[in-house]
């Protein structure tokens, strides 16, 4: 069987040869020292400290105390509204029906 060599077309040419020029790029880089000398960083002359971070949910003792206070009136209201009342059942007062037994 005879097979005539097929030229790969311009476009996969155009990539191969991309391809080998970052190739080389790359190679050439890691082999040469850098290209000029790197500048020194200036150290402050007094090392600042650094400010103590609050963590996302970190929340401050006042905030914690108001929470607390809040919660503490909203439970005696809480009482004070169930003093004259008869707690609910707990099927009654949601509206749910009776499950009938499964017919057979």
């Amino acid at each position: 069987m005879y097979r005539v060599s097929e030229q790969p077309s311009s476009r996969v040419q155009e990539e191969e040869f991309a391809k080998q020029l970052r190739l080389a790029r790359y190679l050439a880089a890691a082999s040469l020292p850098p290209g000029r000398p790197l500048e020194a960083v200036a150290q402050p002359k007094t090392p600042k400290r650094a400010q103590p971070m609050a963590k996302a949910g970190a929340k401050t003792k006042a905030e914690r105390s108001a929470k607390k206070a809040r919660e503490e009136e909203l439970a005696k209201e809480r009482r004070r509204a169930g003093r004259g009342q008869k707690l609910p059942t707990a099927a009654s007062g949601r509206g749910e029906k009776q499950r009938r037994e499964p017919r057979r």
